[in-house]
């Protein structure tokens, strides 16, 4: 079912509420606009999933992510035929010069301003300071958000670092993208854009690498050099080693 709020107030600067709501979406829900809104509009989902389609690419959404439309795009999501999700949107001109510049990111992971906009739906409860309420709630979101953001620009070489740190114990893509407070599918895109090659690949070629070194340089055997790169399976780490360099870590050992 879907709720809605008209919030609209001319006493709130810069930054003036247009509507709020939340949506409990039957399976499959689609919402295509090709309409040109003025107002800036967030959607925070609070549990199930569904599908975000912007600007040419495709978001798989979950709980605690966030997607952010800007004004005047064309844009279009889809709640999943299994588990479709409920979100809570909230509607916004924001004056140039005011806007957040990681209000550009079209997707968000950010599970702590949940309670932000679970309180915002008490803005019906106001009549006057309804606009203020609003208002007060999204700085709210902006301060945790701004607590918790790592600049783009910053955020892939510090994915990098990360992953320089920790191959060795296990590190998964998905905890790199919840280290960064972004969904899976957007880190991934924004990795493969700076370095070339998806970060899954990336860690592959950085552990295989590495076991080379420990298994030719220090003479480890092929289950210990496994282990050191961050493999607990040996027949996985096989299975990549012979991709990798064309021969399986035994021989590479041998005849490196």
């Amino acid at each position: 079912m879907l709720h809605q709020i008209i919030t609209t107030s001319s006493n709130c600067g810069p930054i003036r509420p247009v509507l709020f709501g939340w949506h409990d979406c039957p399976p499959g829900h689609r919402h295509n606009c090709s309409l040109i809104r003025s107002f800036w509009l967030i959607h925070f989902v609070v549990r199930g999933f569904g599908n975000f389609y912007f600007k040419g690419q495709e978001y798989r959404l979950g709980p605690g992510e966030m997607f952010i439309i800007p004004p005047k795009q064309e844009h279009l999501y889809v709640a999943d035929n299994e588990e479709p999700w409920e979100y809570i949107f909230i509607g916004l001109t924001i004056q140039d010069g005011q806007i957040p510049p990681f209000l550009y990111e079209p997707v968000i992971r950010c599970p702590e301003a949940h309670p932000i906009f679970e309180e915002m739906k008490r803005g019906n409860e106001f009549q006057e300071g309804r606009g203020a309420f609003f208002t007060a709630r999204f700085w709210d979101m902006i301060s945790v958000l701004q607590e918790k953001n790592t600049p783009q620009k910053d955020a892939i070489d510090y994915a990098l670092e990360l992953i320089r740190a920790h191959y060795a114990a296990g590190l998964t893509v998905q905890q790199l993208a919840d280290a960064l407070h972004l969904s899976r599918g957007h880190f991934t895109l924004l990795f493969k854009k700076k370095t070339g090659i998806p970060p899954q690949q990336y860690l592959i070629e950085l552990r295989m690498e590495e076991a080379a070194k420990l298994l030719q340089k220090e003479g480890l055997s092929p289950s210990a050099a496994a282990f050191s790169v961050g493999y607990a399976d040996i027949y996985q780490f096989s299975k990549a080693f012979k991709k990798h360099f064309g021969v399986s870590p035994r021989e590479y050992r041998k005849n490196g």
